[in-house]
């Protein structure tokens, strides 16, 4: 070299051309992305399992409740249609017993009507009659027993189940006679009262 001056300096290639910081080596900090931490990665898993699991338990929970309230609605049904064939059963019962016990209402009747027209002392007897007659029927219309209204009133074949006819000066369709009461158990026709009818002249 001429002039013996001083050879430049080598620029140093590890620096940028502006002098700036050197440039980060691959691999080191401040070059390719960081790798996700491996621990991160375990928490978002399991955190997501949580969350799968929480849906099956909601899942099991719905269904459970559900069930429940279908059992509880069934054991309403079952209770009401249990109650209902109690209700039916004692009706059943108290219509069977009354229709027992109606003949004898009848022949005490019929032996009073017998009676009407004999001595003191068949009155006597009669007039206890009349008395059990009277207790018998205070208690058959306690359980519900009441006799069908039937003479002077207007034929219903609900009520009535007329044997007879005749002309008569009553208004056609009415009841003139009684032959048998008719008795009902609550709404219900136990017989129907036999009667005589009145038609047109």
């Amino acid at each position: 070299p001429q002039g013996g001056g001083k050879e430049p300096e080598a620029v140093d290639e590890e620096r940028g051309s502006e002098g700036g910081e050197p440039k980060a080596a691959a691999g080191e900090p401040g070059g390719a992305a960081h790798a996700e931490d491996p621990t991160v990665l375990e928490l978002r898993e399991r955190i997501a399992a949580l969350e799968a699991e929480l849906d099956d338990t909601r899942t099991l929970l719905q269904e459970s409740e559900d069930r429940y309230l279908r059992l509880r609605a069934e054991f309403e049904n079952f209770r009401r249609r249990t109650r209902q064939e109690v209700e039916q059963i004692r009706a059943n019962a108290a219509e069977h017993l009354v229709l027992q016990l109606l003949p004898v209402v009848d022949n005490l009747e019929r032996a009073l009507a017998a009676a009407g027209g004999a001595g003191a002392d068949v009155k006597g007897f009669a007039q206890g009659v009349e008395m059990v007659l009277k207790q018998f029927l205070s208690e058959l219309s306690k359980a519900g027993v009441r006799p069908v209204e039937a003479l002077g009133s207007p034929f219903d074949p609900r009520l009535h189940e007329a044997v007879m006819y005749e002309e008569s000066d009553e208004a056609e369709g009415t009841v003139i006679a009684e032959f048998q009461k008719g008795y009902v158990l609550n709404d219900k026709v136990l017989r129907p009262s036999m009667v005589k009818v009145a038609k047109a002249r």
